[in-house]
């Protein structure tokens, strides 16, 4: 069942990421192929894991990269 609502999520933008392809369900929420668009480079391409901590976590690494590189 959390497979099936997590693949409608399929397609959908969620703050600067689109939600390209579900992966699978974890323990702790479902796992997405995703994308951002950060002008003008190319769109950044990676996983993406749902939950608070995590989404935090992944949202540093993408700032920490785009500092960097």
């Amino acid at each position: 069942m959390l497979d099936q609502m997590m693949k409608m999520l399929e397609g959908q933008q969620i703050g600067p990421y689109r939600l390209n392809k579900f992966l699978g369900a974890g323990s702790f929420g479902g796992v997405f192929h995703a994308s951002e668009r950060v002008d003008p480079r190319p769109p950044y391409q990676g996983g993406i894991k749902g939950g608070s901590k995590a989404q935090s976590i992944f949202n540093l690494i993408i700032i920490t990269t785009h500092l960097i590189g």
